[in-house]
């Protein structure tokens, strides 16, 4: 679970609040706009834990000691950058209401934030989630269950899912892209225990399956949202039809723990 009884930092508090002047006078050089933003482009290319305040330092020409004017730590510093993330504008409601079009929106939204800040993946579970561009993207994204008739608790719930397979399925996206998705490529170039013994006679459907791409398959990430639709959907008919939905579960998500897809959750 996120810890949201921690103290907000000086960062997350600035951007709730961010008229409030950091002191009297001229605009200071260093901002915390610059110092999240220097934050950002070491995780795009070290990941998270490469991130350091001697490096951004170092980056922005200033002492580590003036960075602290700014944030108050390195969690308070990941709080900004994930805001910083999700500061695109969120899909807005489509008319006419189309919830397939919109919840494809959506998707194709959260693809495209975590294909490019991939290391949001590996954020620490205690990462406080509960900055403004990040509430602002669940709460547009719940806007489309307006007229449905799932609970508020099961929506968070499911909003939670997409999330969460949307990540996966952007870490998929950059394997690919950087090693080639075969299985067979992968064998190919371990070590020379492993290699001999994933054989195509041994692993004969594992190897089928992630050899090449057949004629009649989908592009993955198609494949993956339209099984997301159709559960959605066929959820959606039942809960129309009267029938009893999925037993709910005892605990009921908060906007907190909803914002869990973006930490590291299944370790938990």
């Amino acid at each position: 679970m996120i810890d949201t009884t921690a103290t907000p930092g000086i960062g997350l508090n600035r951007l709730w609040a961010p008229d409030v002047p950091v002191r009297p006078g001229p605009r200071p050089r260093i901002t915390l706009e610059g110092i999240t933003s220097a934050a950002i482009s070491i995780a795009r290319s070290q990941g998270i834990a490469g991130v350091s305040m001697p490096e951004i330092a170092s980056i922005l020409g200033c002492s580590k000691m003036a960075l602290y004017r700014h944030i108050t730590d390195k969690g308070d510093l990941v709080s900004a950058m994930v805001d910083a993330a999700f500061s695109e504008t969120p899909p807005a409601l489509r008319e006419p209401f189309d919830w397939r079009a919109q919840f494809t929106a959506v998707w194709d939204y959260l693809i495209t934030i975590y294909t490019r800040e991939i290391w949001i993946a590996d954020l620490p579970s205690d990462t406080n989630l509960l900055t403004p561009n990040h509430l602002s993207w669940l709460e547009s994204s719940l806007a489309m269950f307006a007229h449905s008739q799932l609970a508020a608790a099961d929506q968070l719930t499911l909003m939670q899912f997409v999330s969460n397979a949307a990540k996966g399925e952007a870490l998929r996206q950059l394997g690919e892209q950087k090693s080639g998705h075969q299985f067979e490529l992968w064998v190919r170039d371990s070590d020379d225990v492993l290699a001999p013994a994933v054989t195509r006679e041994r692993f004969p459907l594992l190897t089928a399956a992630t050899t090449g791409a057949t004629a009649d398959a989908e592009p993955k990430n198609a494949f993956i949202l339209e099984m997301i639709l159709s559960v959605v959907g066929s959820h959606f008919a039942a809960l129309s039809a009267g029938e009893p939905s999925v037993e709910a579960s005892n605990h009921e998500p908060t906007a907190a723990s909803a914002a869990a897809p973006l930490d590291n959750a299944s370790a938990e």
